[in-house]
Formats: C-alpha cells, sequence, structure tokens
C-alpha cells in the first residue's frame, strides 16, 4: 500500500530523531546510507514534506543538512561559467552539444565532489539530506554521487530523497528508468530496526 506523503514525512520523522539511528547503531558496521523514494508526481509535495521535516527536527535539537544537488549544480554553473553566459551557450548550440558542455562542467571528480566538501565542511550536522536528485538528471547520475559520497558523509546517516523506486539494489528514477548499478544504501522506506 503506497503512503501518503504526510504519513511518510511522519514516520520519516520517527526514524531519522531516533537515537538509534542518529548513533548510527542500526546496522553495525555498514555504511549508514539510505534512500526514501516517492513518485515522480509528488515531488512539489514532497520538497514541501522535506523542507518541513527539517525544521521539524531542527526544533528538537536535531541538525540536518541539505545537499541539494539542483541548487549545488546551480552554484557550480553560475561560478565555473555564469548562468547568462551558460543560456546564451544554450541558445546558440545543439542540444547535443549544450549537453556535452554540461556533463564537462559538472565533472564528478574534478568540480561535484570538491562542491559537495566545501559545503559539507561547513558544519557539523547530525543527519544528511541528499535531495535535487530528479532535477539534475541526466546530468548528474544518482549512483555517481552515492557511490562517491561514502568518504564525504561519514560522520552522520545519510537520506537521499530519490523520485522513483528502489527494489535494495536497483534504483528507477521516475519509476521508469533502470540503472544497473548496485548500490550499499538501505531503503528506509521498508526498514525495520
Amino acid at each position: 500500500m503506497k503512503q501518503s506523503i504526510p504519513e511518510k514525512a511522519e514516520r520519516l520523522f520517527q526514524t531519522i530523531s531516533g537515537s538509534r539511528f542518529l548513533k548510527r547503531e542500526l546496522l553495525g558496521g555498514d555504511i549508514h546510507f539510505f534512500i526514501s523514494t516517492h513518485a515522480a508526481e509528488q515531488q512539489t509535495e514532497m520538497r514541501q514534506a522535506i523542507a518541513a521535516l527539517i525544521k521539524r527536527l531542527d526544533n528538537t535539537g536535531i541538525q540536518v543538512l541539505e545537499i541539494n544537488l539542483f541548487k549545488l549544480a546551480l552554484s557550480v554553473l553560475d561560478s565555473e561559467i555564469g548562468l547568462p553566459a551558460l543560456f546564451e551557450f544554450e541558445e546558440q548550440e545543439s542540444a547535443a552539444e549544450f549537453r556535452e558542455a554540461l556533463h564537462s562542467a559538472m565533472d564528478m571528480k574534478q568540480v561535484l565532489l570538491p562542491a559537495i566538501e566545501r559545503h559539507v565542511q561547513s558544519a557539523t550536522p547530525q543527519v544528511y539530506f541528499l535531495t535535487g536528485i530528479g532535477e539534475v538528471y541526466p546530468f548528474i547520475r544518482s549512483h555517481s554521487i552515492l557511490n562517491n559520497l561514502h568518504h564525504l558523509v561519514e560522520r552522520a546517516p545519510l537520506v537521499a530523497f530519490f523520485p522513483g523506486t528502489y527494489s535494495g539494489e536497483q534504483l528507477k528514477l521516475f519509476g521508469l528508468l533502470a540503472d544497473d548499478n548496485y548500490y550499499r544504501a538501505f531503503n528506509l522506506d521498508t526498514f525495520t530496526e
């Protein structure tokens, strides 16, 4: 049975605010990466629920650092290229050339991970939230981010909010686009202590 967004948000709050979750005792020695899924058509409602969840956790003394990939990508593109120049380039070039330029500008190892690292080092959260995954597809792929974040966010559990489905082994963005990569992440929607 599909959970409503308010039900999901309440369950997330109860799980994330639990001391065993925060102390990273739930998984023994395994990495504390979790994925919470939602349907693509629930994206706007989920975005609002995440903002409310961050406030609610903050009100109980739990610090959350949101890593919004869309906002981070815009910030990187603005500082590297300048958004007006990028928009002008998009108008003048073909879609394929524009995609290639974005892929180059968003190089995982040289650009994106250092930007995430700077963002992460500026705070000492108890939980990381990874958002904006659907908005940056196909320029930033969720498997690339998840497979490269381990060393950057090892101080606290990470919850990735994913618009699609997760079987525990395979992510399907928007419930349609399958990814064959394996993730060492746990499905928070079905996770039980």
